[in-house]
């Protein structure tokens, strides 16, 4: 009978099959775990990668409104001129649009509230529509000294609709508040509140000089009856590229209107991507458990089919179909899930979003979510299954004691490595950031092994430890050193989850901490943009005045792109990551003799004092590596308009903590002295913290120079801190995902066990031990199983955090007792809930009915 089932393959699958769906004919009871683990992580996988698709649709869809037209031309320092302006209008109607940073100040001079200026002509808005709260908007914006500002700007002032505020030397009638602007997302990051106001109200406010940081944004629509695509729109790019130059020109079309959200859609989709995967990667633990529990169940069934004649790789072919179809239902339900769940999230934030998702089917990440759901099954049920395959009939029948079973085999385990590879390639080859893909999956398999391997040192450990004289205590000890793999299995569950929990916390508590306290001493007070050359001497004598002992530092400020790289167009560039920022629109420039505070010098020579050669320029030494620069290279930069070539005479090191002046380029006087340019100065008080000294001096600079915009270091900081928050609760609320599936997974482990605790409870009974005996034995083990499990959590994402704070960020490492705690309940939480459900259904069964089947 043995040759008859295995001599031909496919008549063997067809038998492996008929077995496999009448044994599924009794029900789902033992694969709840592996469903639910499979459907959770395949869920994770879908609900990300259909919100980023409806964030990319969304973008796409909304280009031309979020953009504010087809095509978008920037420039800093200076307005088109007439002829480049004619230019592009002859493709289309045009809009030009100004924005700056100012501080507007309430009508007595007591409260100042720094600003983002839009200023329009009456051709915008040119796409959508713009709507003030209460009203339309109409000609408001263009009838006297009106603006429309957010209504934070109200509070924050402390003035209402109809009254006026000051800005720059011009004092500005609050018209309205800002219901919607449709464009909103195309210029910079805000820092503070919006005042949207005609370009002609601008120039009264006397904050358009020449070297003004004002950012000028020429906006193209094409006519309607064109109907052109991204083609005639890339060639219209290309035509004015050729037509100037040497414009500076930073052009956008509708295809990516905000390359920075574009950006920061693709980076958190991918590390959610990376969550959901280590999320259905921990659910494959649920899985193994799952397969284990079920083959153990089954020892008298495959004894019986081996009894009759089968061969090891029906048997295995019976259970590995049987598996693969309940994780195809796992797949379709976390499908299913995973496609309800971005609505639903939208349609309780959607107003809170940046863009109206467009949902649709994406199918890529369906099939790829598909894929990820039957490689990580199959990775870990070919084990469980490839070592009952091998065990002998005789031994089935004689023991269901140990759960350990044997190896699976050479063959499995090389099948089961090549699909590891083959996971590992796809998350690598699929991603854009390759280098931390490939790291993340080291990562994960690093930490799989080392949570394996202390889950079995820590059994040798207990082992070795004495026998308690307390009878509990022993069997407690006895429990967690016996064949049951519980303390392997609760570690290797919850481990990861809970590691890169208390990594993600320190690392938050670290950087906050520093954000807070860790300033230099001698950081400043505050930053001030657009001093103009001919206020210095006031500026000083007034800050002197008012702040005796102060400290301050100027530099000249001017804005420029990088055109050039060692010969190179920047666009033929392939920088590093990190560096990549300083290739997108305009930087910050400088020009000075010496070199500045918080620099020091690594390789070539500074200028001489009175150098009159051609251009040379200082590069920030990271930076400089990671655009593969070198000495002797030679970068262009377009500055209002001019192509300037310089020759990189040294590189830096720029400690940036020290919040002192600093720039990635520094030029030589002679290259950039004649341009117009304003000063930018650093306040540092005596005091650091007297904040009435602080608002004394800057209501003083603003009455005397009102076109100057002082930052307050500490309002930075604070917006710093609140998007870091932002991010790091986004971090733990994915790692709570990872700990959901844990918790699965731990479920299925002690379903896994339940047996062998039936058999060791009813022998307790037999003994003389008491309910309440064995229950306290339980609650004594599960206890240790968290605090071991929290202990090894907390030593392992402490050295992780350690690592990331004091070698990757180069900041001091702080730890919290408080997450500690956290940790601690949370493992509790985890653990004690399902332990004491477990024991329950263990003393609610006959023991005389166990013995007799013994």
């Amino acid at each position: 009978m043995s040759a008859d089932l295995s001599s031909d393959f496919p008549r063997d699958l067809s038998l492996a099959g008929k077995l496999a769906v009448r044994e599924l004919r009794g029900g789902l009871s033992g694969f709840y775990v592996l469903v639910i683990c499979i459907m959770l992580g395949v869920a994770a996988i879908t609900s990300v990668g259909v919100l980023s698709s409806a964030l990319r649709t969304g973008l796409q869809d909304q280009g031309r409104v979020l953009l504010g037209g087809d095509l978008s031309f920037a420039l800093v320092h200076r307005a088109p001129t007439a002829i480049q302006s004619n230019f592009i209008s002859s493709f289309g109607q045009t809009s030009e649009i100004a924005n700056l940073r100012s501080i507007s100040r309430s009508s007595d001079g007591n409260r100042s509230v720094l600003v983002d200026i839009k200023a329009v002509d009456k051709a915008y808005p040119m796409t959508g529509e713009l709507v003030m709260n209460g009203g339309k908007v109409g000609e408001l914006l263009h009838e006297g000294d009106n603006a429309l500002i957010d209504k934070l700007l109200l509070e924050r002032l402390g003035i209402s609709v109809g009254e006026q505020f000051l800005l720059g030397s011009a004092k500005i009638t609050v018209a309205g508040t800002i219901a919607l602007e449709p464009d909103r997302l195309s210029g910079r990051l805000n820092f503070g509140p919006r005042v949207l106001l005609s370009k002609r109200t601008l120039l009264q406010t006397g904050l358009v000089q020449p070297g003004s940081l004002i950012r000028y944004d020429l906006r193209l629509k094409l006519n309607e009856q064109d109907g052109r695509g991204i083609e005639e729109i890339k060639a219209i790019q290309k035509l004015v590229k050729e037509k100037f130059p040497q414009a500076g020109f930073t052009m956008r079309d509708r295809s990516n209107p905000t390359p920075a959200i574009r950006r920061a859609i693709d980076r958190f989709s991918q590390f959610l991507a990376l969550i959901s995967l280590a999320a259905l990667f921990i659910g494959g633990v649920g899985v193994a458990n799952a397969v284990t529990s079920h083959i153990a169940r089954k020892r008298e069934t495959i004894a019986t089919f081996k009894s009759l004649g089968a061969s090891g790789h029906v048997i295995f072919l019976i259970y590995l179909l049987q598996i693969i179809m309940l994780a195809g239902l796992g797949i379709v339900l976390g499908l299913l899930l995973g496609l309800v769940i971005p609505p639903a999230i939208n349609f309780f934030i959607a107003e809170s979003l940046p863009v109206k998702l467009g949902f649709g089917l994406p199918i890529g990440a369906l099939a790829l979510a598909t894929l990820y759901g039957f490689l990580v099954a199959l990775i870990f049920m070919l084990w469980p299954l490839g070592g009952a395959r091998k065990i002998r009939a005789a031994e089935l029948y004689r023991s269901e004691i140990s759960q350990d079973g044997t190896g699976p085999g050479w063959p499995i385990v090389l099948v089961i490595i090549g699909l590891i590879g083959a996971l590992a390639a796809m998350v690598i080859f699929m991603s854009e950031m390759r280098l931390i893909s490939l790291l993340v999956c080291v990562a994960f398999m690093v930490l799989y092994f080392v949570f394996r391997g202390l889950g079995g040192a820590l059994k040798w450990g207990v082992r070795k430890l004495p026998r308690p004289q307390n009878n509990q205590l022993a069997m407690v000890r006895a429990s967690l050193a016996g064949p049951t793999p519980l303390l392997r299995t609760i570690v290797l569950s919850l481990g990861i989850g809970l590691s890169l929990l208390v990594t993600a916390s320190l690392v938050q508590k670290s950087l906050v901490s520093e954000l807070k306290t860790g300033l230099p001493s001698d950081a400043p007070n505050f930053f001030v943009l657009d001093i103009d050359k001919s206020d210095l001497t006031q500026f000083k004598d007034i800050a002197l005045q008012t702040a005796p002992g102060m400290k301050l530092n100027t530099a000249p400020m001017l804005r420029g792109r990088l055109t050039m790289l060692a010969g190179k167009p920047v666009e033929s560039v392939k920088p590093s990551p990190g560096v990549e920022w300083v290739l997108r629109g305009d930087r910050g420039l400088t020009f000075s003799q010496d070199i500045p505070k918080g620099s020091e010098l690594t390789k070539g020579q500074w200028w001489p004092k009175d150098y009159d050669g051609p251009p040379l320029v200082s590069f920030e030494e990271k930076i400089a590596e990671g655009l593969g620069l070198k000495l002797g290279d030679k970068v262009t930069v377009n500055v209002l308009g001019r192509d300037i070539e310089a020759r990189i005479s040294n590189l830096r090191r720029v400690k940036w903590e020290s919040l002192s002046i600093n720039f990635v380029m520094i030029f030589s006087p002679n290259t950039l002295e004649n341009a117009p340019f304003k000063i930018m100065a650093t306040i540092s008080l005596r005091d650091k913290n007297n904040v009435g000294e602080e608002g004394q001096l800057i209501s003083k600079l603003m009455r005397a120079l009102p076109d100057i915009t002082p930052i307050a270091v500490r309002e930075v900081l604070a917006a710093v801190d609140k998007v870091l928050q932002g991010v790091l609760a986004a971090v733990r609320a994915a790692n709570m995902v990872l700990l959901l599936v844990g918790a699965v997974a731990l479920a299925g482990a002690m379903a896994a066990t339940h047996n062998a605790r039936v058999r060791e409870t009813v022998i307790f009974k037999v003994l003389g031990a008491t309910r309440r005996r064995i229950l306290t034995v339980h609650l004594m083990e599960y206890l240790a199983l968290a605090l071991l499990s929290a202990f090894i959590s907390l030593v392992l994402g402490g050295v992780a955090a350690f690592v990331i704070v004091t070698w990757g960020m180069e900041l001091q490492f702080v730890f919290s007792g408080r997450v500690l705690f956290e940790i601690i309940g949370l493992v509790l939480v985890l653990i004690l809930p399902l332990g004491l459900l477990g024991t329950w259904r263990v003393l609610g069964q006959s023991s005389t009915a166990q013995l007799r089947a013994a």
